[in-house]
């Protein structure tokens, strides 16, 4: 499918992503198909860096 550079500005698209396409019966969405959560594990870190609600509002008050 070829997708206009000015709309694939606006869906910030870049080349190889992939679409999700919803049919109905008078129209069409498209949609970028984002990432599954589960395959982001780990980006945010380890669950040793958690800290409790006390520690984190003293971390900002210094």
């Amino acid at each position: 499918m070829t997708i206009p550079s000015g709309v694939r500005s606006l869906m910030n698209l870049h080349k190889g992503d992939e679409m999700i396409i919803i049919a109905m019966e008078n129209e069409m969405i498209i949609k970028p198909k984002m990432a599954e959560p589960l395959t982001m594990a780990g980006f945010l870190g380890s669950d040793d860096e958690t800290v409790d609600v006390k520690g984190l509002i003293a971390k900002y008050e210094r």
